[in-house]
């Protein structure tokens, strides 16, 4: 077969759509080499962590924009204007991998499948602009529409798409996300010392992932971390700083937590997989989700999780993780201050996430989204 993919965040974006972007081209080359993959993308900017090695293959093949105004107003190839190209490369399939697809695409004989990530900003639209929620939503209704097949990163986002666009359950397929190969390595300890020394990160502490904004709770752990037992253990907060910060910071100050709360933003995969693996425990209490990729993460490190009940959480987090009112700064220090201080619960934790991760282990999800290519081709 030869299968197009939307890749403009796989080139562009370093993280949310574009890790899965580039994920997901990377397991399919690896474990289905059989097969040709074209990368549409308005420019082909120098590729983001491992995927250079999906694009050295000889069966991966960039292709940007055709033409003098395709390439002047590059949204409209995007949009419409690639449409010419899928029919000039004879693509078999064609994947939207962040929540559209071409105008138009059902009119040709390619075949087509959306990936939806999340509707949050239908389900949540004060966090959004407008402009962006209405914006997304025509996006994300017209791709439902008239792809062939759509795929849903949880049962959650599945349950999100029929409500809101009123689409048949039988056209719609989960499929989880898989995540970077480098958090399913285990760094050795000296490792993981070695990059805490260079990030200035404290030996003991607790771990929040995740961009620091209204929805995913940061400031709850914040919080409870004045509510715990040992005084002793610190927070790490790895994200990207929103207007939302400034609420952070001032509780930080209010709290007199200034020493024991560090955040970092802008550091690698790598890195992010060594602070993983030194955590005593990720937290998680975000309001709302698609997926929750830390989640599995966190568990492919050997890292004991909280996180939200309800939602996609328990898809992602298993039944042996822990889940507390992501609003309930008592319920969260009591889950924190649990696990710490039994040793028992901690490891029970750790061995039975771990296994649980492993239906996200790569050839797992090459294989469900192949079947579906296969599926839609017939």
């Amino acid at each position: 077969m030869k299968i197009g993919f939307d890749a403009k965040r796989a080139f562009h974006n370093k993280t949310g759509l574009g890790s899965y972007s580039r994920n997901i081209v990377r397991i399919l080359c690896k474990n289905y080499s059989n097969q040709e993959y074209h990368l549409y993308t308005p420019s082909a900017e120098k590729p983001i962590g491992e995927f250079h090695e999906a694009l050295n293959k000889d069966n991966v093949i960039v292709k940007e924009p055709i033409g003098f105004f395709n390439n002047l107003v590059k949204s409209y190839w995007r949009s419409t204007g690639i449409l010419n190209q899928l029919n000039e490369d004879n693509i078999d399939i064609y994947h939207g991998l962040s929540n559209e697809l071409p105008t138009g695409i059902n009119d040709t004989e390619i075949q087509s499948i959306i990936t939806v990530h999340d509707l949050i900003f239908l389900e949540h639209p004060e966090h959004y602009k407008k402009i962006d929620r209405v914006t997304y939503e025509h996006k994300a209704r017209h791709g439902c529409q008239n792809a062939n097949l759509i795929i849903a990163v949880s049962e959650q986002t599945k349950k999100d798409i029929i409500k809101h666009f009123d689409i048949s359950p039988e056209k719609i397929k989960v499929v989880y996300q898989p995540c970077d190969p480098v958090f399913q390595k285990h760094p050795s300890p000296e490792a993981v010392k070695e990059t805490l020394k260079k990030l200035k990160l404290p030996d003991n502490y607790i771990l929040n992932v995740g961009t620091i904004e209204e929805r995913k709770n940061s400031l709850r752990v914040v919080q409870s971390l004045s509510k715990l037992k040992a005084s002793d253990i610190h927070l790490v907060i790895i994200g990207r700083k929103t207007s939302y910060f400034k609420k952070v910071e001032k509780a930080i100050i209010e709290l007199g937590l200034s020493e024991r709360v560090h955040i970092r933003e802008g550091i690698s995969n790598q890195q992010l997989a060594h602070v993983y693996s030194g955590s005593k425990v990720m937290i998680y209490p975000s309001q709302y989700e698609g997926f929750g990729i830390p989640i599995i993460e966190a568990l492919y490190q050997k890292v004991p999780v909280i996180t939200s009940t309800g939602g996609c959480f328990a898809e992602a987090a298993g039944p042996d993780s822990a889940f507390v009112d992501s609003n309930s700064i008592e319920e969260l220090s009591n889950a924190i201050n649990n696990i710490l201080s039994t040793e028992e619960i901690r490891i029970n934790m750790i061995t039975k996430g771990f296994d649980y991760v492993q239906k996200f282990n790569d050839d797992i999800i090459a294989s469900e989204i192949m079947k579906l290519y296969e599926l839609c081709k017939k």
